[in-house]
């Protein structure tokens, strides 16, 4: 049965609900607080808005009310899932700009505070938590929205410890300042090493007298002469057969 203008007045009222609700008081929010974060703007998201207007599409030309609500479902389906599209794809983003981040402060000073990583580990348990939730039909929109909030804090936080440390460098800076570090240490431990050895050397100017000594303190047999040197051990009992 072709729709009534009565039903047509209501599938259009119902549209014009959908797009002042959930678009523009609820996904256009979201969107504007991602894209700011993260700075991209997510094709598979704008995928979902093309389907969602398509439907609308279908359900202004439908022929009759139930396929008009039918087409209305599946407009609010797709939003639905742009919605938690979004925010997944930025806390995603935005979890490894927090491992370079914290590579970039590690490189500087070494290290990056305990504090700051058990964040980072709540936030990587907690959303693969969501995802099972999700994958399992237990959506939770508000959850990850959440969860945005604490990796967008923790993005912030980590940038301004950067920025107390040093302004933000290229790449190849802070390649160099990693590289320095290691390179200083590999060169205290050759001095070290080589200080050592001349430690050794003075106080222990006869290094075989000591062996003979530590070996008889201890009981234990002198050591067989090894096969290179036999030509000369046999050539020292030559010189001293008159």
């Amino acid at each position: 049965m072709p729709m009534s203008a009565a039903e047509r007045t209501r599938v259009l009222d119902q549209i014009e609900r959908l797009l002042r609700v959930e678009i523009y008081e609820q996904f256009a929010e979201l969107y504007a607080a991602a894209v700011s974060s993260i700075e991209i703007h997510p094709e598979q998201v704008n995928n979902e808005l093309r389907n969602f207007i398509t439907h609308l599409s279908r359900a202004v030309s439908a022929d009759t009310y139930a396929a008009a609500e039918r087409e209305l479902d599946k407009a609010v389906s797709h939003v639905e899932r742009a919605k938690r599209d979004v925010i997944k794809i930025a806390v995603v983003v935005l979890r490894d700009n927090i491992e370079r981040v914290c590579w970039k402060i590690r490189q500087v000073t070494g290290t990056v505070d305990p504090a700051f990583l058990v964040r980072r580990d709540g936030i990587r348990k907690r959303r693969k938590e969501l995802l099972k939730q999700e994958s399992q039909g237990k959506l939770s929109l508000n959850d990850f929205v959440q969860l945005f909030i604490e990796t967008d804090k923790l993005h912030d936080d980590l940038h301004n410890v950067l920025g107390d440390v040093g302004q933000v460098r290229s790449a190849l800076r802070y390649w160099w300042y990693g590289f320095r570090r290691r390179a200083i240490g590999v060169v205290i431990g050759i001095v070290v090493g080589i200080l050592g050895c001349i430690g050794y050397a003075v106080l222990v100017p006869d290094g075989a007298a000591l062996g003979r000594s530590a070996r008889h303190l201890l009981h234990l047999p002198a050591p067989a002469p090894s096969a290179a040197n036999m030509p000369a051990n046999l050539a020292k009992l030559g010189a001293k057969t008159p």
